[in-house]
């Protein structure tokens, strides 16, 4: 038994007495672990008040005291389905996207089981079961089921309507982020981060109300998170909750929004001011071209000027 926990002993002295030269030798991995930790307490401060919100207040509350504390370290992503989106248009490699994704779907589980433990509830990204009973009554209201096969298409017509929700808000966030992060489209020109967060948390609630079903989960780490702890802490997941929605809309808005900024809005952004500095060049030359041809009818008169006093003085002495 002894040998052993020499040997453990050993083998952890080892780690302790070469880890530090290991992280002075990769610096990308002490990058990955710098981001990866704030990456962590952002999704864990924005999942606490997503358990938490009452109402838009709250969110924004939520969001700004996220980027506030995170933003200068990690990007403040907090969201897997943004994440992917940079990903995709060469913002991040593969590596990057990974550990994120993991630090914050991990974050999203911290901030919720801190909710469990402060206030002793959880609930699923904004009730989605509610939205779900108030579809089935809209259909109650108006038509009459006779069958099974009316239920059926009730529950189908939620489950895509919340789902179309969810992909076309998460759309528009992407589309703003990407638009917002890039020196070539973004409008704003200023070096500090307030406007840019500013519109991006503005896109988030616009976002929401184009998803009034789900509430604008459009986060599969925290929705994902939510929904899980929500069944462990009550015994079981919530069969009116489909954890597809808050994870395949995201990503699949996101996907979309990604596409649609790289291969249509930036090209677009990109040839109109290629064309508005190709113009203003044009200018400049025709400009500097008519000041040359200025500048050399001027050097003409004084010419003929000088020739004329030469020709003048030259009859008078003669």
């Amino acid at each position: 038994m002894r040998p052993k926990f020499f040997k453990i002993l050993n083998i952890l002295n080892y780690i302790l007495t070469f880890f530090p030269q290991i992280m002075k030798k990769n610096q990308n991995l002490n990058l990955f672990l710098q981001f990866s930790v704030w990456e962590i307490f952002g999704t864990a401060i924005l999942a606490y008040g997503c358990c938490l919100a009452q109402n838009n207040i709250h969110i924004i509350t939520t969001i700004l005291g996220a980027l506030i504390f995170t933003q200068p370290f990690s990007g403040g992503h907090f969201n897997s389905a943004v994440s992917l989106g940079f990903l995709l248009n060469n913002n991040l490699n593969i590596i990057d996207f990974l550990m994120r994704s993991l630090a914050q779907l991990l974050g999203g589980f911290i901030g919720c089981f801190f909710a469990i433990i402060v206030t002793n509830q959880i609930q699923t990204p904004e009730i989605i079961p509610l939205a779900q009973n108030q579809i089935n009554q809209q259909f109650q209201e108006n038509h009459i089921k006779t069958n099974n096969n009316s239920d059926q298409q009730s529950n189908n017509f939620g489950f895509y309507n919340e789902l179309t929700g969810e992909i076309i808000a998460t759309f528009f966030l992407m589309f703003a982020s990407l638009i917002m992060s890039d020196k070539q489209t973004t409008y704003y020109k200023g070096s500090d981060k307030i406007v840019p967060n500013i519109t991006i948390i503005y896109c988030v609630l616009t976002s929401k109300m184009l998803s009034p079903r789900t509430g604008g989960n459009l986060n599969p780490s925290i929705g994902l998170a939510m929904y899980i702890c929500h069944g462990i802490f009550y015994g079981e997941l919530n069969q009116n909750s489909p954890m597809s929605i808050v994870v395949y809309g995201p990503y699949l808005g996101a996907i979309i929004g990604a596409l649609y900024y790289i291969y249509i809005h930036y090209p677009l952004v990109v040839n109109e001011k290629q064309n508005k500095k190709y113009n203003k060049q044009q200018c400049q030359n025709k400009l500097k071209q008519k000041s040359k041809l200025e500048t050399f009818n001027q050097l003409n008169k004084f010419v003929e000027i000088e020739l004329n006093e030469i020709l003048i003085s030259d009859r008078i002495e003669s």
